[in-house]
Formats: structure tokens, C-alpha cells, sequence
């Protein structure tokens, strides 16, 4: 029966024993698991910071690019006013000159076929004169 228990005893240990390393082995593993968990959580930290340092950049090169335009498009508005201006000024000239070149014709017509109307065509002007 000695004997036995001797066997019983030594047979434990070693089973203690292997227990013991597979235990602490299972806690290696388990701090090196928590220690890349945590690498990847700052990682993807990283990631997302840079992500949004990268949003706000885009968002005020599209606030300035969007100001551009609209100075731009100001500046076409208002050259677009000052060339209509111009054409209608233009226009307004060209108009009177025509009134007063068909005035002077008026006159004209009236001065030399003295009261004889006169429409102003060549067959109506070649009997009056």
C-alpha cells in the first residue's frame, strides 16, 4: 500500500506540474492575444483619425474651391451687365442715327420736289425731276 501511494503522489505531481505550465502557457497566450487586440484597436485608431484629419482637409479645398467660383462667376456677371450696357447703348446709337438719317432724307425729299410727296423709290423720283 506504500507503494501505491508513492506511485498515486509522483503520478499527481507531474500532473500538477503539466497542469501548471499548460496554465501558464494559456495566460501567455492570452496576454500576447490581449496585447495584439490592443495594437489592432490602435491601429484602427489611427486609421480613423487620420480618415477624419483627410475629411476636413477635402471639405475646405471644396469650401475655398467653392468661394473661387463664386468670385468667378461674380466677375462674369458683372462683365456680362456691362456688355449688355454697351450692346444696348449701341443699339440705342444705331437707332437714333437711322431716325435722323430718315429725317434729313424727310427733308430733303420735301426741299427738293417742293410739296410733291414722294415715296423715295427710283421711278417716283426720276418723274419729279
Amino acid at each position: 500500500m506504500n507503494n501505491e501511494l508513492r506511485k498515486s503522489i509522483s503520478k499527481s505531481r507531474p500532473r500538477t506540474r503539466e497542469e501548471e505550465e499548460k496554465t501558464k502557457s494559456c495566460l501567455r497566450y492570452q496576454r500576447e492575444e490581449a496585447n495584439i487586440q490592443a495594437w489592432v484597436n490602435l491601429q484602427n485608431a489611427k486609421a480613423e483619425a487620420k480618415s477624419r484629419k483627410l475629411e476636413v482637409k477635402v471639405q475646405k479645398m471644396r469650401s475655398n474651391l467653392e468661394e473661387k467660383l463664386m468670385k468667378r462667376m461674380a466677375v462674369v456677371h458683372r462683365k456680362a451687365e456691362e456688355l449688355r450696357a454697351a450692346a444696348q447703348l449701341q443699339h440705342l446709337e444705331q437707332i437714333q442715327k437711322v431716325c435722323e438719317q430718315s429725317g434729313k432724307m424727310m427733308s430733303r425729299n420735301t426741299m427738293h420736289f417742293s410739296g410733291h410727296k414722294s415715296c423715295g423709290c427710283f421711278p417716283c423720283n426720276d418723274n419729279h425731276i
